[in-house]
């Protein structure tokens, strides 16, 4: 009753606005998230390619965004940029389903070529591998960068620009939660589809998933009709370059170390989820399998965080910043742990091979509708709130490099350690791997509790201060 009474209380143009936003910015990245790696595996590529396309696509068009960002930043408002980034996804989507898709065996390499330049030159093998679907792997770029740029990017900074620190604590965790509706949705939905016998499965998704980026322009611009949004255009003016955002890293120990807390988090994510998604690839016959129980896993999880919307909300009002900032890191080490005790052990389920994926399948799903839980419900409202003490300007370039140049350089790290594995031992497998990457995944467990700690102590001497 008290959540209720706390939402009513804020349930205003402003509330609801943001709450539309993020709801239909996670059901677009819920079906982006599985629809990313089932088309990649549609061409009967391994899980191993995607460290490749993280770190060599991924990673150096972030950098390229980043400082693109940053000039634009200076020469258009707030309104300009955030019409013209969301607008580029939702005409991508459209072309990829009018044309690229439909179309793609066309305009792809054709196999046989691939196979022979790979025999011919072995130790280039990913890159003809992404080369012969670089469609699919175009398709998993813009839906890499759309969860970093629409949702940690320009939602996150607008909402911040709105709110204060007081209508943060209260109203950021509904967002998360209440916005888990859209996961849901997205989820259930992309799994009903990948199990229907519907032809034209694919373009369908991706055109839906451009009318939602659509909708959401529409909703920024009522928002904008609607709230003040002085000081997020202020924020985008004065010394906005990317040589000033790296001495702002260099001279704040704050935004180093919460950098390197969502550095962890996505580094150890990435860790993980990639070696579980490569055991429930090989527990399904076919991708649309895949795709199909990825996207119910999705709505499993949306449906868990509404269910549980209270426990988030109750920490966040009655616990400190820090303890919060721990539950996340301590609580997802627990879980992994599990995981990688059942994925070294499987041999213990002495029935058959299936048997055995099924259960480390169902451990490894456990820890990731754990993990996308606490990213929505609690990781990413307490990581908004250590930007609030900020001014503008220190909010804006921070949330820039931590936000997408952060959490995108994470994931390319964790590519490059697990591809110089792959280099490394030609023949091994994400599996054989997984038994090395668990020592390196304790370590920056460690590095991601001490982070907190440390901005937790900066986080106190600010606030008071103001």
């Amino acid at each position: 009753m008290d959540v209720l009474k706390s939402v009513r209380r804020f349930a205003n143009s402003k509330f609801w606005g943001l709450l539309s936003i993020i709801t239909l910015t996670l059901l677009s990245n819920a079906m982006l998230r599985v629809m990313k790696d089932t088309l990649l595996f549609s061409n009967n590529s391994s899980i191993e390619v995607v460290h490749f396309i993280k770190s060599c696509l991924v990673m150096p068009i972030s950098i390229v965004f980043v400082y693109f960002y940053t000039k634009a930043s200076l020469r258009f408002d707030a309104k300009k940029i955030i019409y013209f980034i969301l607008s580029t996804f939702s005409i991508f989507f459209a072309i990829y389903a009018l044309f690229i898709y439909p179309f793609r065996y066309l305009l792809q390499p054709n196999a046989n070529v691939i196979k022979l330049l790979i025999s011919k030159y072995a130790y280039l093998k990913w890159v003809f591998v992404i080369y012969g679907s670089w469609s699919n792997a175009l398709f998993y770029v813009f839906s890499e960068l759309w969860s970093s740029i629409a949702l940690n990017l320009i939602f996150w900074q607008f909402a911040n620009s709105i709110n204060t620190i007081q209508e943060a604590r209260l109203t950021y965790v509904y967002f998360g939660i209440l916005g888990n509706v859209g996961m849901m949705v997205g989820g259930g939905l992309i799994s009903f589809l990948f199990e229907s016998n519907f032809y034209y499965k694919v373009p369908l998704m991706s055109l839906l998933i451009s009318l939602i980026v659509l909708l959401i322009i529409m909703l920024y611009k009522f928002m904008f009709a609607v709230v003040d949004t002085v000081n997020l255009d202020k924020s985008n003016k004065g010394n906005f370059s990317f040589k000033s955002m790296l001495h702002i890293f260099i001279s704040s120990k704050y935004l180093r170390n919460i950098m390197l807390i969502v550095f962890c988090y996505h580094f150890t994510s990435n860790l993980i989820e990639v070696t579980w998604k490569s055991v429930l690839h090989s527990s399904n016959s076919n991708y649309e399998l895949y795709g199909r129980d990825l996207g119910m896993i999705y709505m499993s999880s949306g449906f868990i965080s509404i269910l549980l919307f209270y426990l988030p909300s109750y920490l966040i009002k009655n616990m400190s910043w820090r303890n919060m900032g721990l539950l996340v890191p301590v609580s997802l080490t627990c879980v992994a742990s599990i995981f990688y005790f059942v994925l070294f052990n499987s041999s213990i389920f002495q029935i058959n091979y299936k048997f055995q994926l099924s259960v480390v399948s169902l451990f490894g799903s456990i820890y990731y509708i754990s993990n996308r839980f606490l990213k929505y419900s609690v990781f990413d409202p307490i990581k908004e709130i250590a930007y609030m003490p900020l001014t503008q300007s220190e909010r804006l370039k921070g949330k820039t490099m931590i936000d997408v140049f952060g959490s995108k350089f994470s994931k390319a790290m964790s590519g490059y350690v697990q591809a110089l594995f792959l280099i490394l031992m030609p023949s091994a497998t994400q599996t054989y791997i997984s038994k090395y990457l668990v020592y390196i995944v304790a370590l920056f467990m460690l590095v991601w509790i001490r982070s907190v700690l440390v901005v937790s102590k900066e986080y106190d001497k600010i606030s008071q201060n103001q």
